[in-house]
């Protein structure tokens, strides 16, 4: 009785699990997605190859160290701890080296002042004279040009021609046309003593920075008022400064005249407070033969210093002339 009790207990359980399993024997497709994947995962671990377990990266070098830049740290990084070793001293307070003991300091020796010797630079090879331009004359051994300015004064004048006068030298006068329209008796007493006359502008401009047709009125007026005052028409041009350059010789050269400029400049009108024997002791050191020294009318220092220079130049046997003569021989 309790077999067949325990029996008719058990089959509606039999009969449920029944029923659950019925969909499992109709075809269940998750079940046979999973076991699918199952499959592929097992076929992947067969195939795959196989990982080596990850080893610890190798400390760097001290010389990678060195070399390698030190990245930024990011800012909300925690700063990195630095442990700081202090070095022993290779030198103990007992093994410490005592320190040098400073060297006695040399009695100061007595220093001889001496002058120093002051040597003049030997002369400067002459220049080539550009073309329709003279300022000396190599060929000319036993010659040489002295030429007066003016432009600003005429009371050294006397003084000059009296010098001039008394060792029978003519000399080459350039005058300004202002210079003659101020004085015009004293140009007038320059061409009655045989003196040579030359054209210097009219009011000593920089013909560099005129007009092509400035520069020919400079010339033209200038001319005139000479030639109007002592009958003599001027054939030689010096430019005002020096200042003159390729156009100023063809502008000039076109009118008639040929540049002049110098070789020397006795600097009476470029030094403040000149004396005469500085200028005589300039004129007679460098002068050389067949040379055109610069010279002004105005500078009362160069009419004192005149008469040395003439006497210089007569004992080595060198005599002045005008300009015109010296470009002659």
């Amino acid at each position: 009785m309790a077999a067949k009790k325990k029996a008719a207990a058990k089959r509606p359980a039999r009969k449920q699990a029944a029923r659950w399993n019925e969909p499992q024997r109709r075809g269940n497709p998750f079940g046979a997605l999973l076991v699918l994947a199952g499959v592929a995962g097992l076929l992947y671990a067969a195939c795959a190859p196989k990982r080596q377990a990850p080893t610890a990266p190798a400390a760097p070098s001290a010389a990678a160290t060195e070399a390698a830049p030190v990245a930024p740290r990011a800012r909300h990084d925690p700063p990195p701890r630095v442990t700081v070793t202090e070095a022993p001293s290779p030198q103990t307070a007992e093994t410490k080296a005592p320190a040098r003991a400073e060297p006695p300091a040399k009695p100061a020796r007595s220093i001889e002042t001496v002058e120093p010797t002051v040597r003049l630079a030997p002369p400067e090879a002459p220049k080539p004279v550009p073309r329709g331009e003279f300022e000396r004359n190599p060929a000319a051994s036993g010659t040489v040009a002295l030429t007066f300015d003016g432009c600003y004064d005429d009371k050294p004048l006397p003084g000059i021609l009296k010098a001039l006068d008394h060792h029978g030298f003519k000399a080459t006068f350039f005058i300004a046309g202002r210079f003659a329209q101020r004085y015009p008796s004293s140009v007038r007493r320059i061409a009655d003593d045989g003196m040579e006359l030359g054209n210097h502008s009219w009011n000593h401009p920089h013909f560099t920075r005129l007009t092509d047709a400035q520069i020919e009125s400079q010339l033209s007026r200038t001319n005139a008022l000479i030639e109007g005052l002592t009958g003599k028409k001027p054939n030689l041009f010096r430019p005002p400064f020096g200042d003159r350059d390729d156009r100023v010789r063809r502008l000039a050269g076109q009118a008639g005249y040929t540049t002049v400029c110098w070789a020397l400049d006795s600097w009476d009108s470029v030094k403040v407070g000149i004396t005469p024997d500085e200028i005589s002791q300039r004129v007679l050191a460098r002068v050389k033969p067949g040379e055109v020294v610069l010279l002004h009318i105005g500078s009362q220092a160069t009419a004192d210093a005149l008469e040395p220079i003439l006497q210089g130049l007569d004992a080595r046997g060198l005599r002045v002339v005008p300009v015109s003569e010296l470009m002659a021989s």
